[in-house]
């Protein structure tokens, strides 16, 4: 709540109707969405002005940004926002980009900031104190004519389909990361401080749970540091092994011992992990090496067993 910054009289009612006719709204329509004192009431000037953020980057012109925000500064309770579009989004004048080896550079976007302005801006998340997510990382190729491409790790909220995802982590280089730990040692460090601590956000604790990782066969080998899924051993799920037949490389038995979780941190099955490797991922709470490790549908039936039969 924000009430501070709501103006002392009905002055605000006016400044909402210049800037619905700016954006060309009809006056019945303007009529139906002045708020109630309800609405006043849990007026939040934080929330106007990341509104205001979205719908710059939408594709609006500068000089109609510019002129919106002339209309809104004209009146007091508006005076804070800042007089030119460029300013509005707050870009920052410097980046926390780091060297991760073999010669590729990873930059951290920040994890607890991009979760509390969900809880602020959709209403919805408000009735889940515990705020359950998914992580999932990928490469994808910037170029044909280069080898350079970009490693994202991305964080899409469970049970919200309609929130997009959003970028916790971006690396770029000419090959991936060659460095598991280092590459995801931003990402560990402040989901483990999440998930212990929660989130204090509108007189709340919100709790944190990282309920799977979804990734490609290339990107869960990455992550777990086991064998690739050419490998004799690699299935994360069960200890079947995999045997040559004229098409290639198939696995043939429909029963076998699964993996566990305890079995993956003891490495009981030597030849399922790759040698020396750290697992960066084992010291988040509560997370199951084998478990949280889906097989996704679109890389596994539509993008793997589809193409195979067409």
């Amino acid at each position: 709540m924000c009430r501070s910054l709501l103006p002392t009289d009905s002055n605000m009612f006016s400044v909402l109707y210049e800037v619905l006719k700016f954006l060309s709204v009809t006056a019945d329509s303007v009529e139906e969405w002045i708020p109630d004192s309800e609405i006043e009431e849990n007026f939040c000037f934080e929330n106007l002005r990341q509104e205001l953020r979205d719908w710059d980057v939408e594709g609006v012109t500068i000089t109609k940004v510019n002129s919106l925000l002339k209309i809104l500064k004209s009146h007091d309770c508006f005076s804070s926002l800042p007089a030119d579009s460029r300013t509005l989004p707050k870009t920052p004048i410097s980046t926390n980009i780091k060297d991760v080896g073999g010669g590729g550079k990873y930059c951290h976007f920040g994890i607890r900031e991009k979760v509390t302005h969900i809880i602020n801006f959709y209403p919805i998340v408000h009735e889940h104190l515990i705020i359950k997510w998914q992580t999932d990382v990928d490469g994808l190729p910037l170029s044909k004519s280069s080898h350079s491409n970009l490693w994202l790790v991305l964080i899409a909220l469970e049970d919200h389909d309609f929130i997009p995802p959003f970028v916790a982590g971006v690396f770029h280089g000419i090959i991936k990361p060659g460095n598991v730990e280092m590459y995801m040692a931003d990402y560990v460090q402040k989901v483990s401080k999440l998930i212990e601590d929660g989130i204090e956000c509108m007189g709340r604790n919100y709790k944190i749970c990282v309920t799977s990782y979804i990734c490609d066969a290339p990107a869960r080998a990455f992550l777990a540091q086991i064998k690739g899924h050419t490998g004799y051993l690699s299935c994360s799920k069960c200890k079947i092994k995999r045997i040559h037949s004229s098409n290639g490389v198939i696995f043939d038995k429909f029963e076998s011992p699964l993996r566990t979780h305890e079995d993956f941190i003891n490495k009981t099955d030597e030849q399922h992990h790759l040698p020396y490797k750290i697992l960066p991922l084992i010291v988040i709470p509560g997370i199951n090496m084998v478990n949280h490790f889906l097989f996704e549908y679109m890389l596994l039936v539509c993008l793997g067993v589809m193409r195979k039969i067409l």
